[in-house]
């Protein structure tokens, strides 16, 4: 398996991104008929399809990552400021 960079979830701050492991999905299995099929999700927010399903990790991880780039895209950049910043904070006062 070669070694992907896996884009974090939109809705870990980017300061917590900072030590590699938040914001990361989990990878889901289940079986399509005989096929075991693999799709990454967000453990935090649900983000991400459990049954769209890909044949490979690296295809999995490789939509994961087209997803998230799709939502930076699509997303306003004051909307994505606060994300990063982690706008939870600025509601618990």
């Amino acid at each position: 398996m070669k070694t992907v960079e896996i884009i974090p979830c939109i809705c870990t701050p980017e300061k917590k991104t900072k030590d590699g492991t938040s914001g990361l999905p989990i990878i889901g299995m289940y079986f399509e008929g005989e096929d075991l099929m693999l799709s990454a999700c967000c453990p935090k927010c649900g983000r991400g399809n459990r049954y769209d399903g890909r044949q490979t990790l690296e295809e999995a991880l490789e939509a994961w990552n087209d997803m998230q780039t799709r939502l930076r895209n699509k997303i306003p950049d004051f909307t994505m400021k606060k994300i990063k910043n982690g706008f939870r904070a600025d509601l618990d006062g």
